[in-house]
C-alpha cells in the first residue's frame, strides 16, 4: 500500500507535502513484525490445498524473482508519481523512478511468461471482465483519493476548518458509503456488476460536479454536504460491484490473486490520480496568481477545476465500463467472502 498525505497548495502554485511509503501491505511499518510472524507461523497451522486435476498447482516453487520485480517496480512507479507533488513532470526525480519501474515491470512480465509456477499467470489477464474492471479501478481510485485530499485542503486552508472539524465533516459521507454498499448488495444479483458499476460511477460523477461549485465562502450544509453525500452513495455502489467484476471467473486458487491484483490497481490509481489532479491544481493556481487573482479565490478555483475534471473522468469511466465489459457480470462465487 502506498499513500501520500499531509499537504497544502502554496501561494505560488507549489504543493507542500510529506511523502510516505507504506510497504508489504501493512498500514504502517509498525505492522511489519506482525506480517513477519504471520509468514513464519501460518504455514505451520494452515494446511496447503492439495493439487487438483486441471488446476494450477498451489504447491509449486515460490516465484521469488517475479515477486521482487513486481514489488520493486510498483514501488518505483508510485514513488515517481508521488514526487510530482514537489517536482515537475519533467524532473529527474519523477522520470527516473517511473522509467525504472516500467523497466522492472517489463521484466516481471517476461519472467511470468517463462517460470513454471508464476506469481501472476499471464493467462489470468485474458478475462476481459477482470481486465476492464481493474483498468476502471485506476480511474476511480484516482478520482476518489484526489477528492478526499483536495477537499480536505479546501476545508482547512480556505474555509478555516480545524483538522478535527474537517474529519467530522466526512462522517455523513461514511454513512452514504454504507448506504451505497447496501444498494449494491440488494441489486447486484439481479442487475449484475456491469450495470451497478456504471451507475455508481455516474452517481459519483454527479457528486463531484456538485462539489465543483465551491467558492471561498461556500457553506458546509448547503453546498459541501449534498455533493459529499451523492459522491458517497455512488462510491458505495461502485466498490462491491467493481470488486465482484475483478473476481469474475476466478476459482478457489485464483481468488486471492484476483483480489491482490484489484488492490494493486487501486493503489496505482490512487497515486496516479493524486499526482495528475494535484499537478493540475498547482498549475491552475500558479497561473491565476501570476494574472493577479486573489490567492484565496485562485486556490478555490484550482480545487473546483480538479473536481470538474474528476467528474468528467468518472463519467467517461461509466461509459467505458458499459462498453468494455463483454457481458453482464453477476455475483462471483467468492465475492461474498472477500
Amino acid at each position: 500500500m502506498v499513500q501520500g498525505k499531509n499537504g497544502r497548495l502554496g501561494p505560488g502554485g507549489e504543493l507542500h507535502c510529506d511523502r510516505t511509503l507504506v510497504l508489504a501491505g501493512a498500514a504502517d511499518c509498525s505492522n511489519l513484525p506482525i506480517a513477519l510472524l504471520a509468514l513464519v507461523f501460518l504455514p505451520r497451522v494452515v494446511a496447503a490445498d492439495p493439487p487438483r486435476h486441471g488446476a494450477r498447482s498451489a504447491l509449486g516453487r515460490l516465484d521469488l524473482p517475479g515477486a521482487i520485480l513486481v514489488t520493486s517496480g510498483l514501488v518505483a512507479v508510485v514513488d515517481g508519481l508521488l514526487a510530482v507533488g514537489t517536482h515537475s513532470w519533467g524532473d529527474i526525480h519523477v522520470l527516473l523512478p517511473i522509467a525504472a519501474g516500467v523497466l522492472l515491470l517489463t521484466g516481471f512480465v517476461a519472467v511470468e511468461a517463462r517460470v513454471k509456477n508464476p506469481l501472476a499467470p499471464l493467462t489470468f489477464f485474458r478475462n476481459r471482465t477482470r481486465v476492464s474492471s481493474n483498468l476502471a479501478q485506476i480511474l476511480f481510485g484516482g478520482a476518489f483519493t484526489a477528492m478526499y485530499f483536495l477537499l480536505t485542503l479546501y476545508m482547512q486552508d480556505v474555509r478555516g476548518f480545524s483538522p478535527l472539524r474537517a474529519g467530522l465533516a466526512y462522517v455523513p459521507l461514511g454513512f452514504a458509503l454504507v448506504a451505497g454498499v447496501g444498494v449494491t448488495n440488494a441489486l447486484l444479483g439481479r442487475l449484475g456488476a456491469k450495470i451497478m458499476t456504471s451507475a455508481g460511477f455516474a452517481v459519483a460523477a454527479i457528486g463531484l460536479l456538485l462539489l465543483s461549485g465551491i467558492g471561498p465562502g461556500t457553506g458546509y450544509l448547503a453546498h459541501l454536504l449534498p455533493g459529499m453525500l451523492v459522491f458517497g452513495v455512488g462510491a458505495g455502489v461502485t466498490f462491491p460491484a467493481l470488486q465482484n467484476a475483478a473476481l469474475d471467473g476466478a476459482d478457489e486458487l485464483d481468488a486471492g490473486l484476483a483480489s491482490g491484483v484489484y488492490s494493486t490497481f487501486q493503489q496505482i490509481g490512487s497515486s496516479l490520480g493524486l499526482a495528475v489532479l494535484v499537478s493540475l491544481a498547482t498549475t491552475r493556481l500558479a497561473h491565476a496568481i501570476r494574472t493577479g487573482t486573489a490567492p484565496l479565490v485562485a486556490t478555490t478555483d484550482a480545487y473546483a477545476l480538479t473536481f470538474t475534471v474528476a467528474a468528467a473522468v468518472l463519467a467517461a469511466d461509466a461509459v467505458a465500463v458499459a462498453l468494455a465489459m463483454p457481458r453482464p457480470v453477476h455475483l462471483a462465487p467468492h465475492a461474498a467472502d472477500q
